[in-house]
């Protein structure tokens, strides 16, 4: 699979129970769900393609500390974890923000692969095309470390090229 076949299938919704906005992505990897969870749950890989410092424990209740380039770092928890089918954590996310950010990762076997869904709980509805492009650059770089290329990824997203036009085009489609 070329980075160019990455059009990951996104959504914006509310959260039936807290109201909260959900971004949900969808992008189907030409790698089985095993390699996939091994990005997901290993501190060196996560921090490889996604725009954070990882250091990971992958269990219920395990740690997990997030930092954005050379930022201090935030801590969160590890609230699910079942081997190459779910990972989900919450941490604080935007600084000052009463509610934490909540990413839940969950694979599934494809014929060709896997297929990972990611849905995340925002913590501002107003920042969620700045959120989607971040994560759809993040499942770029994800696609490359999976394929053995370079993963050319900016030390934060808004420094990305690509970055302000993806904001763009998420501003365009999802809702309000």
């Amino acid at each position: 699979m070329t980075e160019s076949a990455l059009r990951p299938d996104v959504g914006l919704t509310l959260d039936a129970v807290s109201g909260r906005p959900v971004l949900r992505f969808e992008q189907a990897y030409a790698h089985p769900a095993e390699r996939v969870w091994r990005a997901l749950t290993d501190g060196a890989e996560l921090s490889e393609w996604t725009p954070w410092r990882v250091e990971i424990d992958p269990v219920p209740g395990g740690r997990i500390t997030l930092a954005f380039g050379g930022g201090e770092p935030s801590r969160g928890v590890v609230t699910a974890a079942e081997e190459h089918r779910e990972l989900a954590f919450r941490w604080p996310g935007i600084p000052g923000s009463a509610d934490d950010e909540i990413l839940r990762w969950t694979l599934r076997p494809a014929a060709d692969g896997s297929v990972l869904a990611l849905h995340v709980t925002l913590q501002d509805i107003g920042h969620a095309p700045q959120s989607a492009a971040g994560y759809h650059l993040s499942l770029e770089h994800l696609g490359a470390l999976l394929s053995g290329g370079p993963v050319r990824r900016a030390a934060d997203p808004p420094s990305d090229p690509r970055f302000r036009s993806l904001v763009e085009h998420y501003t365009a489609v999802l809702p309000a």
